[in-house]
């Protein structure tokens, strides 16, 4: 079945995007990059898909929601308006409203059309020059103007052809048609226009050898910047104006009147011209057009052309009087986009919603002008602040206006300075590591949700381990948030989707289970007896040791002997291996990484940071084990090793199994058995040594126990050792008390309700660190 078809075929569309999704979610050619789709938080329920099929959208997988603002109210001609722009642009609606304010307090702008008009240029082709050179005749000819209009005037009832221009290139004739539209944007009834017209052309007009090359030869520039356009126009040809007085130019703009007239040239004019700008001599004309354009339902395409913009200013007698000239804006109040409700409702708020019941055209016109003239309130109000030299300021502020007041997570209690910024968060947490000491007051103060982030909450770990982090059936998940185990971390276990962690999960079990331990007893027993010979040496000396370092080159040998079947050597050379001494700045320099994860520019600073000396040393790692795991994967010795080592049970696949794991992730489910088993270890077992270290009572109770179980050497082995419940309980109150990882990775909220708080969709939880769940 073809995946365009399920619509039809289910005649449930809803039915028909959860099929494809799936389908896209497991395809066995981009699972690796689509398997997060099917449960993803891209929205698709509670909308109207009839609306869509067949119109505005194929193979549908859901929507994308984009947040709407007003500016306003402005008299625009006399009537006022509120504007809708559909943004996720900062501080665009906040510095749009108020070149609004500005241009309303000032009276408010004029505008006017100056030509209306949609274009259409086939190619045609004949065989000879002088076939086209009487072609070209022809068509500029009144009887060939007067039958071609005729023509293509038969094609529809609001059509109306205007003009016919044409160029010659060798022997193929370029046709630029142009013609009213009525309401619509015109360009479908254009099209069969000149279909007609053509028809026409080669059945009756004595030019049957003429061959279409095609019916859009670009003369007509659709979708495309041009000179053409810029001179002559498309769509709607529009200016505006206002005349801010003085006193509004001091104290709603914060500037004066020959700055923005110098700014204006500077900028706009002299700085477009130099860069050889085709249509843009302003200021970001197209952000107006573009968010205008989403909310009213246009072909954002159309962007290209129709933010073709000259902003002129200039003093007169005080006041400033600013213009923009808008040749070429394409929009339309029927047909496309303007269907769907949403849009429907922003077009009805303008008055302007479908086609104009005593002249058609009206209301598209309308449109074009009203935008005109949000343009013209962008421009004022953007030139302002860099005259004024505040734009930044302005940003920032509208941003903690926004962060503190009217965000969904206003709502929930925390510090103010955590509200609009992440960095107390990520300065206490990535860089200086005390995060895990100041959760515990903020939740004692705030209670149990806080807000520790402009888009981050910290939920209190009785809410949050079955509210977040557990399996919910029937319940979308927590998503993992991306690219915090790093780029390749999505594949592994801890930082893979519910789907896949849960087939993962099963494999792994496998490693851990207790015939798996038993195959594991003679690596781990040998690194050991190393490890004691060792101390035996030192003891014999009688030398200090510290341990805390003899216990990473004893895990680093075993995990590297149960990942690869290689130990590491680090006991018997009394030496780190070369990447082993890279962990701890590695890890350092990771936890900086996620830094940028939570910044709203992350790719360009992430750059300069994957080229720092700390984080290459974990590249370095990463690629180091990588190479390992290859090695193995390519071996493909499963169960021939002397012992079966973390990536035999990768690698086997039994009738259990529903799922063969990839290339990719064992490579990351390798990485994370060394960077994790190695790490996490040592350092639990230094803090279990401390902890016995510091109180004797509890180190002569272990002591007894290890001595009354095992007589001589010889009883300790795996099965023995896993009836001590003192030493079980030695290292879970080590756990609680000195955790090797502190920090929760945090999931992101499908929009959910936790203790009757609503949890937006997109909004990062935290959970409390386990050292303070721990010790609360």
């Amino acid at each position: 079945m073809a995946s365009h078809s399920l619509e039809t075929v289910l005649n449930n569309h809803t039915r028909a995007i959860q099929v494809r999704r799936k389908f896209v979610s497991r395809h066995h050619r981009t699972v690796s990059l689509t398997f997060h789709l099917e449960d993803s938080l891209l929205p698709y329920k509670n909308y109207d898909w009839t609306l869509v099929s067949g119109t505005c959208c194929e193979n549908v997988i859901g929507y994308i929601p984009i947040p709407v603002g007003v500016v306003g109210p402005v008299i625009i001609d006399d009537q006022t308006y509120f504007i809708p722009m559909a943004t996720t642009e900062g501080a665009l609606i906040a510095s749009t409203n108020r070149g609004c304010k500005a241009i309303d307090l000032s009276g408010g702008a004029t505008t006017f059309l100056t030509d209306d008009g949609m274009t259409r240029g086939p190619c045609v082709r004949f065989s000879t020059l002088e076939r086209v050179v009487n072609a070209n005749k022809w068509l500029q000819s009144s009887p060939g103007q007067s039958a071609m209009k005729k023509a293509f005037d038969s094609s529809s009832r609001f059509a109306r052809l205007q003009s016919i221009k044409t160029c010659i290139a060798g022997n193929s004739l370029y046709i630029r048609f142009k013609a009213s539209t009525g309401d619509a944007m015109g360009m479908n009834m254009v099209c069969k226009g000149v279909e007609c017209a053509l028809s026409y052309m080669a059945g009756k007009a004595d030019f049957s050898d003429m061959r279409i090359i095609s019916v859009s030869g670009n003369y007509c520039t659709d979708k495309k910047p041009s000179a053409l356009s810029w001179i002559e126009g498309r769509g709607k040809s529009v200016v505006a104006e206002a005349l801010i007085p003085p006193k509004v130019v001091r104290d709603i703009l914060k500037t004066d009147v020959d700055s923005l007239v110098n700014i204006n040239i500077s900028k706009n004019l002299v700085g477009s011209a130099l860069a050889g700008s085709i249509g843009g001599f302003n200021t970001h004309a197209a952000n107006i057009v573009s968010a205008t354009f989403l909310a009213t339902g246009q072909d954002v395409a159309q962007v290209v052309e129709s933010a073709n913009c000259i902003t002129l200013m200039e003093n007169v007698h005080g006041s400033l009087h600013i213009t923009v000239s808008m040749p070429s804006l394409e929009v339309g109040t029927i047909g496309g986009g303007t269907v769907l409700k949403p849009q429907s409702i922003m077009l009805d708020m303008l008055g302007v919603h479908g086609p104009h019941q005593s002249n058609p055209g009206e209301n598209a016109g309308r449109l074009a002008r009203i935008i005109a003239a949000a343009t013209l309130a962008g421009e004022l109000s953007t030139c302002s602040a860099l005259a004024a030299g505040h734009l930044i300021t302005l940003f920032y502020v509208t941003l903690c206006v926004y962060r503190t007041c009217i965000h969904p997570l206003s709502k929930f209690p925390g510090p103010f300075i955590s509200s609009v910024s992440y960095l107390p968060y990520l300065w206490k947490n990535c860089i200086r590591g005390i995060w895990v000491r100041d959760i515990s007051t903020l939740h004692r103060k705030y209670g149990s949700i806080v807000r520790i982030g402009p888009n981050h909450l910290s939920i209190d770990g009785a809410l949050a381990w079955p509210g977040v982090f557990a399996h919910r059936p029937g319940k979308p998940e927590y998503s993992k948030q991306k690219n915090f185990y790093g780029p390749e971390g999505e594949f592994s276990m801890i930082g893979a989707p519910f789907n896949m962690h849960r087939y993962q999960r099963r494999k792994l079990s496998r490693a851990f289970s207790e015939s798996a331990l038993t195959h594991h007893e003679s690596v781990i027993s040998q690194h050991v007896d190393e490890l004691m010979q060792q101390m035996m040496v030192f003891c014999s000396q009688n030398q200090s040791v510290n341990i805390v370092e003899w216990l990473k080159f004893a895990i680093f040998d075993i995990i590297g002997d149960l990942t690869f079947s290689e130990s590491l050597q680090c006991i018997n050379k009394g030496e780190y291996h070369p990447l082993a001494a890279m962990m701890s700045t590695a890890i350092r320099g990771h936890s900086l990484r996620r830094v940028f994860l939570d910044l709203p520019i992350p790719d360009i600073p992430a750059c300069i940071l994957n080229n720092l000396p700390f984080f290459k040393k974990f590249v370095k790692i990463q690629d180091w084990a990588w190479e390992k795991a290859s090695a193995r994967i390519k071996s493909g010795l499963v169960g021939k090793n002397d012992h079966a080592d973390f990536l035999d049970y990768l690698l086997e696949n039994t009738p259990e199994d529903d799922h063969v794991m990839t290339e990719r992730e064992i490579l990351a489910n390798s990485f994370l058995f060394f960077l994790a088993g190695s790490d996490t270890t040592a350092t639990a077992l230094s803090g279990l040594f401390f902890y016995l270290g510091q109180n004797r009572q509890v180190y002569d109770t272990l002591l007894e126990e290890l001595r009354e179980k095992f007589p001589t050497e010889s009883d300790i082995n795996a099965h023995s050792c896993a009836s001590l419940p003192f030493l079980s309980a030695c290292i879970e109150e080590t756990l609680r008390l000195y955790p090797p990882s502190p920090e929760m990775p945090p999931r992101i909220s499908p929009g959910d309700v936790i203790e009757g708080h609503d949890i937006p969709s997109g909004v990062g939880s935290r959970s409390l660190v386990p050292l303070f769940i721990s010790r609360t």
